[in-house]
């Protein structure tokens, strides 16, 4: 029931997502300060032109990231004519305009507004998130080889609890809890020709997330039990050159400036309960701080072919001005066709990462930790036997050094968090003596679309080891021995589409609840020795979807039936402790979900 994005067991926040070539803190309503997912997707499917995920051992003009980059550009708007589509089902209402302006510029704009609210009742909601986002992309094209375009995404949500005393299923304490965010990023580029042979690009952005969180607790008073009114802002500017060097090669290179300031206010005038602390509550904190800091960089990659194989050799500089450390991340990666079929790969590199702000702002002694690092390394084969198909084979090995980990509960690293709705628990003393490794092997197979009928179908192998201050070798949160996805349709007759996806993955690690020290606690206690030592069962997700196209008057009109979760399977969402009733608790994800839409072009 969360939108991360997890690479081959890095944590979500280890993953860099980009706009047209500008950074987002994260596309996803309901995000926590210190992660990248949330409840809800913002980005606005219908606007994508390409989408580029790299899994590991990226190219060095990606930095500031550990495990991954998720890179997403927008198309332009319709140069033609104006044209709109409105889309509209339980979840929420969306609306998309776009056309010319003038002879060389278009724009398109998308808003969606959710009203969950009408799921509430028929499903058993009890807390209800409401969401609005909008998303922009205009493009300019002032003479022959210049383009400019501004790129533009935004969203606020609430979600308000309430917990009585008589609703003994509602797992919080009595009382009330209202959560804000909102999020978002605007970004201006300008790409231009270098003579003959070469294009320059830069972009300039500005990025920021807002959280906000109140609880005031019944067992307490009515008093406010938490306060949170943080916010984070990213001011990036970025400038690459791609040109074509005789006997040399492509040369890519370039430089980043950030700005990154954080502005944390948070208040626990009562404690705050941490599972794996088994003597209680945590003491009270107010922090009232602001935190400004650089993260810039340098790059340098060229790239040759060299008879039937092609060569890419980079390095980039990165300062971190807070802990006021530079490092250097060498990367080299090469491709040498077998057979007119056969490609094999491999690569490696070294990757750095600022520690999330939310952790360096919230405790004085944070704020010197280094950044952290990963080397990763990977080999693979690529097989295309026919041009709609391609099969891929990957075997990787990633490892970590420099992680936080907490010094007062020596089971607790960074590298195992950033999935959460709350971070307070990981607010603690932290020291840069983490360590971990992970290995994993990945299948992919994809036909596209051929004779109306398209699928993909991956599997994967995820062993992730993460070393915290006590130095026990333990799984990490993200370690994933088993998971496979299919993804299927069909075309069938005038209009109709058919599609499905499954997923399937081994239970994720758990930990060992402590009932005596719960029991008497009234509270959540982990047995912090144990750590990730079981299991929950496995993970199962069946999805289908009809859909039928047909043109009225000109216009395409679309219905679609979404039926999510078709077996309605209750898959575990985590263990928690019920303080109602005293008792342990587990706590379910969404069962059958059927969800009726219109789509409307015009």
């Amino acid at each position: 029931q969360r939108n991360d994005l997890t690479a081959r067991g890095g944590a979500p926040s280890d993953t860099l997502s980009l706009i047209d070539g500008s950074e987002v803190p994260g596309i996803n309503h309901s995000g926590a300060l210190g992660t990248s997912g949330g409840g809800i997707g913002m980005f606005h499917n219908e606007l994508l032109a390409q989408a580029t995920f790299l899994a590991g051992a990226f190219p060095s003009q990606y930095g500031n990231r550990l495990s991954a980059v998720l890179d997403l550009r927008q198309r332009d708007g319709d140069r033609e004519r104006w044209r709109s589509q409105a889309d509209m089902s339980v979840a929420g209402l969306g609306l998309i305009v776009e056309g010319p302006i003038g002879r060389r510029a278009s724009v398109i704009a998308s808003a969606r507004e959710g009203y969950f609210g009408l799921l509430a009742g028929p499903f058993g909601l009890t807390a209800i998130p409401y969401t609005t986002n909008g998303q922009l992309r205009a493009s300019w094209e002032p003479r022959a080889g210049h383009r400019v375009w501004l790129s533009a995404i935004a969203g606020r949500d609430r979600i308000d609890f309430e917990s009585l005393a008589a609703d003994l299923e509602n797992l919080d304490p009595t009382g009330s809890e209202q959560v804000r965010g909102n999020r978002h990023m605007a970004g201006l580029g300008w790409q231009h020709p270098l003579g003959t042979r070469g294009t320059g690009r830069l972009t300039v952005s500005r990025s920021g997330l807002g959280y906000g969180e109140e609880i005031y607790e019944a067992r307490l008073g009515g008093a406010r039990a938490r306060f949170n009114r943080s916010r984070e802002a990213e001011i990036t500017a970025r400038y690459d050159l791609t040109a074509q060097l005789p006997a040399l090669g492509e040369l890519n290179a370039g430089a980043v400036l950030r700005q990154l300031t954080s502005r944390t206010r948070m208040e626990a005038p009562f404690g705050s309960f941490l599972p794996l602390a088994p003597s209680g509550r945590v003491a009270p904190f107010a922090i009232d701080s602001t935190t400004r800091g650089e993260v810039d960089g340098l790059h340098l990659q060229l790239s040759r072919g060299i008879g039937a194989a092609q060569v890419t050799a980079g390095v980039r500089a990165d300062r971190f001005a807070l802990s006021d450390a530079v490092r250097t991340s060498p990367r080299l990666a090469a491709s040498l066709r077998l057979t007119s079929s056969l490609e094999a790969t491999g690569a490696v590199g070294r990757h750095h990462q600022q520690v999330p702000l939310v952790y360096v702002a919230a405790i004085p002694g944070n704020r010197r930790l280094p950044p952290m690092r990963a080397d990763h390394a990977v080999v693979g084969l690529a097989w295309t036997p026919a041009p709609a198909l391609r099969v891929t084979l990957e075997a990787y090995e990633k490892r970590y050094a420099h992680y936080p980990v907490a010094t007062d509960l020596p089971q607790l690293t960074l590298a195992n968090a950033g999935d959460s709705y709350d971070v307070v628990g990981a607010l603690v003393p932290l020291t840069s003596r983490g360590t971990g490794q992970v290995r994993g092997v990945e299948l992919f197979a994809q036909r596209q679309l051929v004779q109306g009928t398209y699928w993909q179908v991956a599997l994967s192998s995820t062993r992730s080891r993460q070393v915290a201050l006590d130095g026990v070798r333990r799984r990490g949160a993200f370690d994933a021995p088993f998971a496979a996805n299919v993804i299927a349709g069909r075309r069938v007759g005038a209009g109709w589409d058919l599609s499905t996806r499954a997923a399937y993955a081994t239970g994720r690690p758990t930990t060992p609840v402590r009932m005596d020290l719960s029991t008497a606690q009234q509270r959540l206690v982990l047995d912090g020795t144990r750590l990730h030592a079981d299991r929950t069962a496995a993970y199962l997700r069946i999805d289908l979807r009809v859909e039928r196209r047909l043109a009225v008057r000109g216009r395409t009109l679309a219905t679609y039936l979404d039926i999510q979760n078709v077996t309605n399977r209750r898959n575990l969402a985590g263990v928690d402790w019920n303080p109602k009733t005293n008792r342990l608790a587990y706590t379910e994800q969404a069962g059958l979900l059927p969800v009726l839409g219109l789509n409307l072009k015009f």
